[in-house]
């Protein structure tokens, strides 16, 4: 599936650059962005982990950190007897750069591949342990991460001037992932990289022409087909 997404995509992306080549109308852009960081890659992640270390000779009670903790249903209220782990998370961001070409389909409708090179950071705690750790455990991800999408967009405006939009795509991203978990009995560092094809939603808001600065809002929902459904907001600049 990720094969058969990445060839989808490329070969869109592909197309704006040779629609623009050719001279059609392709409109070209860069953006600066600030949004929350992307979970889709941790489970991988943090199961690579606990295997390296209990592989090369770590304790085994590192198995009892789930990978998929992000998934699991909270647990039931206080003396329900729910086992399943809580977490907390403290920090959640990703910035990068993004370049993306613009073709009009027809009327508000724009085609829009993009490509872009990201930075995120994300750090959770496990106040109450896991399995027979039944101390506080802390897990930090920082992530360097490739994407490319492609997008059908519909364009109009609010009250006639401030530029709102919605977006229907895909994309694939490839995410190279360092992993740190650390409790008063374990001390784990990793790295792995994973690639996941995902589709989306984007809605998105930005400042009217007359403000001078292109600032936008951005709320995308996306579906992995490993991990399942995640959503982000996103602050970005255009350039």
């Amino acid at each position: 599936m990720v094969s058969g997404a990445s060839f989808l995509v490329g070969v869109c992306f592909a197309f704006c650059v040779f629609a623009s080549s050719a001279g059609a109308q392709v409109a070209w852009r860069t953006e600066m962005f600030l949004r929350s960081d992307e979970q889709a890659h941790v489970p991988a992640a943090l199961e690579a982990a606990i295997l390296s270390f209990v592989g090369n000779g770590g304790s085994s009670q590192a198995e009892d950190i789930p990978s998929d903790f992000l998934t699991q249903p909270r647990p039931a209220a206080a003396g329900g007897g729910s086992s399943r782990v809580t977490y907390e998370q403290s920090r959640s961001r990703r910035v990068g750069g993004r370049l993306v070409g613009a073709a009009r389909i027809s009327g508000p409708l724009y085609f829009e591949g993009s490509a872009m090179m990201a930075y995120g950071q994300s750090n959770y705690r496990l106040p109450n342990g896991a399995g027979v750790l039944v101390q506080g455990i802390d897990i930090r991800f920082r992530t360097l991460s490739a994407e490319l999408g492609a997008t059908v967009v519909y364009r109009d405006s609010l009250f006639g001037s401030v530029p709102v939009s919605v977006g229907l795509g895909g994309g694939v991203l490839h995410a190279y992932t360092r992993t740190r978990v650390d409790s008063p009995v374990l001390r784990i560092r990793e790295v792995n990289s994973d690639t996941l094809a995902f589709t989306s939603l984007r809605f998105g808001i930005r400042t009217p022409p007359r403000f001078g600065t292109d600032l936008g809002a951005v709320l995308e929902l996306r579906n992995y087909a490993t991990f399942g459904p995640s959503a982000a907001l996103e602050v970005n600049l255009r350039f």
